[in-house]
């Protein structure tokens, strides 16, 4: 133990000229700067390595075997989790200007991930209390969430796919946004052209209720409301709906006044006829008085 001791001591002097070093027995210690690959170090351990990347290798031998190469060049600092195979091989960068890649030893943006042939996943996991857990990661059809951890594709509860369409609770969405449940929300906003205001111009042609009759025995529904095997197919876009809707309740409307007109004219007509009658009434009595 001595002698491997001393030849540690004779090395390390001879890459470290002027270091003073303390030998308890069981460590090796100095206060001062160690330099490898250079007399003149600046820091507690400073390695230089003349034309070439600077590397060093941890290695842990026996049970567990665990191995990692990391080293600097003048583009940054590599890692090689399982020992060096080469550059463009290492799983973890960090570049000169702080951008930091893995999988990638060019990243881009400050974090850049790549996966190769599989999507690339990150996990956010808070422990101890409130424990809580996302993934979400990304692959050619787009960037996928895992609400309490990943558990396979097609259950995500969000998605954001390649084309900017949203999905919750489904990752195919047919539309800017699709939501496979139910919607709460304080306020929603639809944009709309063509509000059915029309129909209180002179010019439209209102259907009698008599067409509006025969055309609810012939089809089972309202002109221009989709039918109940449309709707249950198909669904509806609210907008639309809510026009159709709107022009069913301004013809409502139209038939209203129509018919309190009708109701006017009517109870015109019965109060002229009791006024008649009572004029009757009255020549009646006039009469029956005279021939007395």
């Amino acid at each position: 133990m001595k002698k491997q001791m001393l030849f540690l001591l004779t090395l390390l002097s001879v890459l470290s000229i002027g270091a003073q070093w303390e030998d308890n027995g069981t460590n090796l210690t100095t206060m001062d700067n160690v330099g490898i690959g250079t007399t003149g170090p600046l820091r507690k351990l400073q390695v230089d390595a003349s034309y070439s990347s600077a590397q060093i290798q941890l290695n842990r031998t026996g049970s567990n075997l665990g191995k990692v190469d990391f080293g600097g060049d003048g583009d940054g600092l590599h890692f090689w989790m399982g020992g060096y195979d080469g550059f463009g091989n290492e799983e973890f960068f960090l570049g000169m200007n702080g951008d930091v890649g893995i999988g990638t030893n060019n990243p881009s943006q400050k974090l850049q991930i790549d996966a190769l042939y599989r999507s690339a996943q990150v996990q956010l996991n808070r422990i101890g209390n409130n424990p809580g857990k996302v993934d979400f990661g990304v692959d050619g059809d787009g960037l996928h969430f895992w609400m309490g951890g990943y558990d396979t594709f097609g259950n995500e509860e969000f998605f954001l796919g390649m084309n900017g369409d949203v999905g919750i609770g489904t990752n195919s969405p047919d539309a800017k946004l699709a939501v496979n449940g139910t919607i709460h929300a304080k306020e929603v906003k639809v944009d709309l052209i063509g509000w059915p205001d029309y129909v209180f111009k002179k010019d439209y042609r209102l259907p009698t209720l008599k067409e509006v009759e025969i055309h609810i025995m012939k089809k089972g529904h309202l002109k221009d409301i989709p039918s109940a095997k449309a709707v249950e197919g198909t669904g509806l876009f609210l907008g639309d709906i809510n026009k159709k809707l709107l022009l069913k309740i301004e013809e409502l409307t139209l038939y209203t006044i129509q018919q309190q007109k009708e109701i006017d004219e009517l109870r015109q007509e019965n109060e002229n006829l009791r006024s008649i009658s009572h004029r009757v009434e009255n020549l009646e009595k006039l009469l029956l008085f005279n021939e007395e």
